[in-house]
């Protein structure tokens, strides 16, 4: 599971120490902070699955505040920003490429009454990471990280 504060895509591990001399700064300048486990969604809807997801409440603007230094830093090392409002949650799973239909219905629609015992919950914000993702056609999406930057 994660929080997604900046998509970079491929990128050549040559750029890895500039982003992290970015996250480094975005995280010093950004004190801890706590935020709560939220509603469930998926995206790009319910009836039509791709990822599903939580969303999150608490010291939002605490959230935006770093992830907007998070986007300007990379801005400045030439990354693309990011044209969609920052809508953070946590990505809980994936369905599979051509999963449509009923079956992805029935999905999206489990999703969406699913009981969250934790909903609600603190949780302590004091770091963020960098990763490597890459994807194993026959396991799915691996995560490696590369850096942990703990906030201010």
């Amino acid at each position: 599971m994660h929080l997604t504060l900046k998509f970079l895509g491929d990128t050549p591990t040559s750029e890895v120490d500039g982003i992290s001399a970015v996250l480094a700064r975005a995280a010093s300048s950004t004190g801890k902070f706590s935020i709560k486990v939220g509603r469930t969604g998926c995206f790009p809807s319910f009836r039509d699955p791709r990822i599903c997801w939580v969303g999150v409440t608490g010291e939002l603007r605490r959230l935006e505040q770093l992830q907007g230094r998070v986007e300007g830093g990379l801005a400045a090392l030439g990354f693309d920003t990011e044209e969609r409002a920052f809508k953070p949650h946590v990505t809980i799973g994936r369905t599979r490429p051509g999963i449509r239909g009923r079956f992805a219905e029935d999905i999206g629609v489990s999703w969406q009454h699913a009981p969250l015992h934790s909903t609600g919950k603190t949780i302590p914000v004091a770091a963020i990471a960098l990763y490597r993702s890459y994807l194993d056609e026959k396991e799915g999406t691996h995560y490696e990280q590369v850096g942990n930057f703990e906030l201010g």
